[in-house]
C-alpha cells in the first residue's frame, strides 16, 4: 500500500512515520527539508482484513494512524478509519480485491441543498435505500458529498463512484485549479 502525507517542518531534518494498521506497525525515516514536503512510502500489509462491497463480503474497516516523530519526540499524528481494497476497471469490467462485480447503480444527488447540515443519520438512510432497492453503487454526480455520506457508503458496503465536481464546458484558464482540486479530492 502505498502512504502519502505534506510534512511542514521548519528546518531540515529526518522525520520517523509511523503508520499502525490491521495490527501491522511500520517505521521509516524520511529526511526533510525546510517548508512544505510531499513524501511517500510503501507499506507491506501481510494478509489484510479487505472491505467488501455488499453482495460480496463483509465492509471490514480499520483504523490508520500515522505518527510522526523527531528525535524519537511525537511531532504529529492523524488516524482515520478506512477500509483496505483493489479497485480495478478493465474494459468497463470492475472488480474488487480480484472478484468480478457487476455493477448496479443509480445517480445520487445531494439530499438536501445545504449540504453542510447533512447527518450520518440521512446518509445512512439514503444508502439503506439504495440497498434495499438492490443497488451496490452510487454515483456522485457532479458535486462532492458531505463526509457523513462516505462514512456511511463505507460502513454498509456500498460503492461510491466520485465525479469530478466540474461539468459541462470550462475555459482552459482553470486547468492549475482543477488540477488542484482534483488533487485535494484525492
Amino acid at each position: 500500500m502505498v502512504m502519502s502525507a505534506v510534512i511542514d517542518s521548519l528546518e531540515a531534518t529526518t522525520v520517523t512515520l509511523t503508520t499502525t494498521i490491521d495490527k501491522v506497525e511500520h517505521s521509516v525515516d524520511q529526511p526533510v527539508s525546510a517548508g512544505e514536503n510531499r513524501v511517500e512510502w510503501l507499506l507491506a500489509i501481510p494478509n489484510p482484513n479487505l472491505w467488501w462491497p455488499v453482495g460480496l463480503g463483509e465492509p471490514t474497516l480499520q483504523n490508520l494512524k500515522v505518527q510522526a516523530s523527531v528525535d524519537d519526540k511525537v511531532s504529529d499524528q492523524r488516524s482515520i478509519i478506512t477500509g483496505i481494497r483493489a479497485v480495478k476497471m478493465d474494459d468497463y469490467q470492475l472488480t474488487i480485491n480480484g472478484q468480478r462485480l457487476f455493477i448496479k447503480g443509480a445517480n445520487y444527488a445531494p439530499q438536501r441543498l445545504d449540504i453542510a447540515n447533512t447527518t450520518l443519520a440521512d446518509a445512512r438512510h439514503d444508502i439503506a435505500l439504495a440497498l434495499d432497492a438492490n443497488l451496490n453503487l452510487l454515483r456522485l454526480r457532479a458535486h462532492v458529498a458531505h463526509p457523513a455520506v462516505y462514512e456511511a457508503a463505507d460502513r454498509l458496503g456500498m460503492l461510491l463512484w466520485q465525479d469530478f465536481p466540474l461539468h459541462e464546458g470550462y475555459s482552459n484558464r482553470i486547468r492549475h485549479n482543477a488540477i488542484r482540486l482534483a488533487e485535494s479530492m484525492v
